[in-house]
């Protein structure tokens, strides 16, 4: 596939080089027509493979083309139902090739439910975000932490990062004094372990395998499924990562972003 590219008051043929057919599937549906974008997709989707993360993601959004209709789509599974883990916007958004911005009272709700999607023990989840405000990858609807599933990028009130899997025995705080970053937590089979990363780096983790997931969908960019202005460019949700899983996976978010001129 390729498109023309205007450069220097002359079209220049420019080659979309995908090699990797679930990336060409998330390409052709969402569609991604830009050639830089694209190829970043086959680089995300074949160093995923290269890492064997790929297999561990039930949901990743790239946020790629700059629309609403393109971020709506899973890259594990483009297509275009509720089952598929597509996003359904609530309230107001702006889409650019940043990610998406949320405005007040407005979030974006996955379709993917902790308690019917997956186990106690093994899952993580995981957000880009842009800005320093509060920002969240959020599950459920209470004020209290207990039972509650979260990635808080900068409390406002207490600037923690906090994760928690459904118990407070099982939670995990780290102070946090920069909203901006990659944060990922996850929990292992392996002895309950529950750990909180950011950029790659971990923070902190705990023990147990205690706790009951809650019955909600997963929401993005939102707390108490109210949004807090941030920009969020990047969210994945999937089976429990390790320390050298949670690393890689962060570089090649990293090299994804940077290739997209859109990195912090």
């Amino acid at each position: 596939m390729s498109i023309k590219k205007y450069v220097f008051g002359s079209f220049k043929q420019s080659k979309i080089e995908v090699t990797d057919p679930d990336a060409q599937y998330f390409i052709d549906v969402a569609p991604i027509i830009n050639y830089v974008q694209a190829n970043a997709i086959n680089t995300l989707v074949t160093s995923l493979k290269e890492k064997n993360i790929w297999d561990k993601m039930q949901a990743i959004y790239p946020f790629v083309g700059g629309t609403a209709n393109t971020h709506k789509f899973n890259l594990k599974s483009p297509i275009d139902a509720d089952s598929s883990f597509r996003i359904t916007y609530f309230g107001i958004q702006e889409h650019n090739n940043k990610g998406m911005e949320f405005i007040s009272g407005s979030y974006a709700l996955t379709q993917f439910n902790f308690n019917r999607d997956s186990v106690i023990n093994d899952f993580h989840w995981s957000s880009y975000i842009r800005t320093a405000t509060p920002c969240y990858l959020f599950q459920g609807g209470r004020c209290q932490l207990f039972n509650t599933i979260g990635v808080n990028g900068k409390m406002a009130a207490v600037s923690d990062l906090y994760d928690d899997s459904g118990s407070l025995n099982s939670r995990v705080m780290k102070e946090n004094l920069d909203g901006k970053g990659y944060y990922l937590a996850s929990k292992t089979l392996i002895n309950g372990r529950h750990s909180i990363y950011k950029n790659g780096n971990l923070l902190n983790i705990n023990y147990g395998t205690q706790g009951i997931l809650n019955n909600n969908n997963v929401s993005i960019g939102s707390y108490l499924y109210g949004s807090d202005m941030s920009i969020i460019s990047f969210a994945t949700i999937g089976k429990g990562l390790t320390d050298n899983e949670s690393l890689n996976l962060y570089k090649i978010i990293e090299e994804f972003q940077t290739s997209l001129g859109r990195q912090v």
